[in-house]
């Protein structure tokens, strides 16, 4: 009996265990299933927030495509209703009416009538680079005989235009020689035909000044870029300093812009001064008579006024003659003397593709809102005749907590130096300028960077403008289609987007990153190609980074050494992987250890 009692108490216990095993194994595959669950409802969060985010930047740039064609509308507005104003249209009403009834009652070989299509094809053929000479030349062609009767045919200015369309795209990236050889044939054909170049804004939204000392044919290049490209309701101010009498004949020949011809040359700083005093519009841009506009710069450029009320000043990126850049942004060195980043590379490179906070920029290009132009005094005419005018007036500008902006997408084609004949007057102007602005500025110029080599990528930044520096460093950049890295790509921007007042530069080690990579990206992140050279451009990044953000860990060893290379001891690391996110901070070699905070 006891047996059977001890029998019946074994198979209870092991039936009891066998319960506790099945719950307990119950519960687990509960709770993986959870987990499971969980997991796929994360990877559908983080898919919908993914799409979320691209929908975003769709919406950015629509809106920002949107922004640019209201602005071209009210271009065309202005222009539609100085045309209807003017006294021109006024007088020849009655030939108009005429034609209505009878295109070809005066001039027998005038062409037919065309449909509304024909004659929106047929307009657009005459916005060529070489400009509008006059309001007679986009006309539709029902308009032959009036544009006839105003010894203006269409056939002079349609061949005018297939000359113009053929020469453009090779002259501007030619040199100096070609720009001169264009300009000159095109001034010679100008002057000769007796046409006009108009310019007209009933309602300008900025104010092109432009100061002009002879050279008449690259003038006239500057303007007729000005008449095709500038994209949004613009005035143009034209202050002469005296020029020759071949400019005076082509001055002659402009319509509709300001024109204030000076009995001596005031310099540029002066005569920018009163150009700006004359200024209808909310801005102003500073425009060389040796500088061509390529499309979209005006409004790409204007852009950065309504997206950071703060800014005081933009400028492009400024092509020399050959297609090389000119300058990408300019830097100011601790001693007062400058340089034009980028000088000689290629404009297409990621290193100047990004819009960036800068010390100043080149009064070749100068966008700047006009109240606040005439509330710092306009420029400094003790740096007559030029040089330091611009660098003395973004300085003010930053000093007064505004802010000076790079622009890559606002493109000017320039010359350089046109107006300066004598280059020993032109190194002296430099020298004592200098000395002027340096005096003037010591105080604020002793925390600049020093004017060497490694510092170039970090002084492409203004200390004013930033008030950390992250390096992001990436093997290469998360590409959107990826959704195996679609938390690495998250994590990039919302460092961009969260980081108040910080810049963060992102160097890819092992495959160089594109320009076309800038449209995955905010604009304001500066790409940078680290795969050759890798250490020397992490010490140059690192040597004045607040900290870093990685994503893979494989790489701590390399920031290690780049430390060492920096000449830094230690710096705080976000690594941010599968796994979770790490406070590191990280000793250079070969003190190499990693303190997890």
């Amino acid at each position: 009996m006891r047996l059977w009692k001890e029998k019946d108490a074994a198979e209870a216990e092991a039936s009891k265990h066998a319960l506790a095993a099945d719950g307990e194994a119950s519960k687990r595959a509960l709770a993986q299933q959870l987990v499971s669950e969980i997991n796929d409802r994360e990877i559908s969060i983080a898919s919908l927030k993914t799409q979320q985010s691209r929908l975003r930047m769709q919406l950015e740039t629509l809106e920002e495509q949107l922004r640019r064609e209201q602005l071209r509308s009210g271009a065309l507005a202005s222009e539609l209703r100085a045309i209807l104003d003017s006294f021109f249209w006024r007088c020849t009403a009655p030939l108009r009416a005429v034609f209505r009834w009878s295109p070809q009652t005066l001039d027998e070989n005038a062409p037919h009538t065309k449909n509304a299509s024909d004659l929106g094809r047929e307009t657009a053929s005459f916005a060529t680079f070489d400009g509008d000479y006059s309001i007679a030349s986009s006309w539709p062609a029902n308009m032959w005989s009036v544009e006839k009767a105003l010894a203006t045919t269409e056939e002079a200015v349609q061949a005018k235009s297939a000359r113009s369309g053929e020469t453009a795209s090779s002259f501007l990236t030619s040199g100096k020689d070609a720009w001169n050889e264009e300009g000159k044939k095109r001034l010679e054909d100008f002057l000769a035909s007796g046409r006009k170049l108009y310019f007209r804004a009933a309602s300008p939204l900025v104010s092109l000044i432009v100061v002009s000392y002879n050279n008449p044919h690259l003038l006239l290049l500057t303007l007729e870029a000005v008449a095709s490209n500038a994209d949004v309701a613009r005035e143009v101010i034209i202050v002469d300093n005296s020029s020759d009498s071949t400019t005076q004949r082509l001055l002659g020949q402009i319509h509709g812009a300001k024109i204030l011809f000076k009995n001596t040359n005031i310099g540029f700083p002066a005569a920018c001064n009163e150009g700006a005093a004359l200024a209808g519009s909310d801005y102003l841009c500073f425009l060389n008579n040796d500088a061509l506009l390529d499309p979209y710069s005006l409004s790409h450029g204007l852009d950065n006024f309504s997206r950071d009320p703060s800014v005081g000043v933009v400028g492009g990126k400024i092509l020399s003659p050959s297609g090389l850049l000119q300058e990408a942004g300019a830097i100011l060195w601790c001693d007062g003397t400058t340089n034009g980043y980028g000088a000689g590379n290629n404009p297409d490179h990621v290193d100047y593709n990004s819009r960036r906070p800068i010390d100043y920029c080149s009064g070749a290009f100068m966008l700047t809102p006009r109240d606040l132009f005439r509330s710092l005094g306009g420029f400094d005419p003790v740096f007559t005749p030029g040089y330091y005018e611009d660098v003395d007036y973004c300085t003010r500008v930053w000093s007064k907590g505004r802010k000076v902006i790079y622009e890559p997408f606002a493109i000017v084609r320039h010359y350089q130096n046109a107006s300066s004949i004598d280059k020993g007057k032109a190194l002296s102007a430099v020298i004592r300028n200098h000395e002027i602005f340096y005096h003037r500025w010591q105080e604020y110029l002793a925390p600049q960077f020093e004017a060497k080599g490694e510092n170039l990528r970090s002084a492409a930044i203004c200390k004013k403008g930033v008030s950390h520096r992250i390096v992001a460093i990436v093997n290469e950049l998360p590409p959107e289609a990826e959704m195996s890295r679609r938390k690495e790509r998250q994590a990039l921007e919302r460092l961009t987007r969260s980081t108040l007042r910080g810049f963060v530069s992102c160097a890819a080690i092992k495959v160089a990153p594109t320009v076309n990579d800038y449209s995955e990206f905010l604009r304001d992140v500066q790409l940078i190609d680290a795969t050759a050279n890798t250490l020397s451009v992490l010490a140059e990044l690192l040597r004045y980074a607040d900290f870093i953000w990685m994503s893979e860990e494989e790489n701590l060893e390399l920031i290690s050494v780049a430390l060492s290379k920096a000449g830094r001891s230690t710096i705080p690391v976000e690594l941010e992987s599968p796994a979770g996110i790490k406070i590191l901070r990280v000793s250079a070699y070969p003190n190499h250890r990693r303190n997890t905070n």
